[in-house]
């Protein structure tokens, strides 16, 4: 279990699907984009809920391990649409910019 942690909360939420939100995140901030999903998480008390979640673009999350011995939770539905639509993005949406134009070539010569 791995938790996604933003500034309205902590959902615990299963490995695969905090990984793809991680994934689809970096790549609508390298589109300079961002986007509303939805994600199945535990509550503290076990149940199972769903939260909307903005991410990409000037949003800050994190993925962190979880502790504790929680059933993973596993959605494939939500897993195949974030997969869809990051590969969507990672294909056709990422800037093309030459190296001297990018903001980690600008932090080696700052």
């Amino acid at each position: 279990m791995k938790n996604i942690v933003t500034s309205i909360g902590t959902f615990t939420t299963g490995d695969l699907l905090a990984d793809a939100v991680g994934r689809y995140a970096l790549a609508l901030a390298h589109a300079y984009d961002s986007a509303v999903i939805e994600v199945p998480y535990l509550t503290a008390q076990g149940t199972l809920q769903r939260a909307e979640l903005r991410v990409g673009w000037l949003v800050d999350i994190g993925i962190v391990t979880a502790e504790g011995d929680q059933d993973e939770v596993i959605d494939t539905d939500a897993l195949r649409i974030l997969d869809d639509c990051c590969e969507e993005l990672e294909r056709d949406r990422w800037p093309q910019l030459p190296p001297e134009q990018s903001w980690a070539y600008w932090e080696t010569v700052l």
